[in-house]
């Protein structure tokens, strides 16, 4: 891990450690704030809620290569409330951010915890269980995201997926090899005289 505070740093040494997740993501309307913990924590002048909502991650992995290394987050004690919020406020690319913290002897946030992820909102899915359901929040990468091609076009066909009774683009791939003039008849250009 890169850039650590020194006294996550000192923390990481001693003989007993005391680490913690946070977890950020934002949807349309709003931002939830999670923590690993089943108390609350404040931090960045928050409150992070750590009621055992947030159940755990996949594992993280960072390699010197440019490639896309996606996360999952769990969350725990599925409700209406956070399923509407997910399935009706979330956007795809929207960011999602873990954190890595520790606490003191005295259970006191240490420094600034370190960013572990920052990644875009992909999709979601319901891991049903008749004891505990669960939901996964699946996050991409930064990094894949700048490697994605952007799939939409300027055609007919694109914009017949949108919006089926839309005629806007009918003519666009008849306008490469038209050869007509843009304006009224008065702009016309005029032939030079020799």
């Amino acid at each position: 891990m890169r850039d650590l505070e020194t006294a996550v740093e000192t923390e990481l040494s001693a003989s007993v450690v005391r680490p913690f997740y946070l977890f950020k993501g934002e949807f349309v309307s709003s931002t939830i704030r999670l923590a690993s913990t089943h108390e609350n924590i404040q931090w960045d002048s928050v409150t992070w809620q750590g009621d055992g909502l947030f159940r755990g991650l996949s594992s993280l992995r960072e390699s010197g290569n440019v490639e896309a290394n996606g996360i999952e987050i769990v969350l725990d004690g599925v409700t209406e409330a956070l399923l509407a919020l997910v399935f009706d406020d979330a956007q795809q690319g929207k960011h999602g951010t873990i954190y890595l913290g520790f606490f003191d002897s005295s259970w006191n946030v240490i420094a600034n915890p370190a960013v572990l992820f920052i990644g875009g909102y992909d999709y979601a899915r319901i891991n049903e269980s008749i004891n505990e359901p669960t939901l996964s929040l699946f996050y991409e990468s930064n990094s894949l995201l700048l490697k994605k091609k952007n799939g939409s076009r300027y055609t007919n066909e694109e914009q017949k997926k949108k919006y089926a009774a839309d005629v806007g683009f009918e003519f666009v791939n008849s306008l490469k090899d038209w050869k007509g003039f843009w304006g009224t008849n008065t702009d016309l250009p005029t032939k030079k005289k020799n």
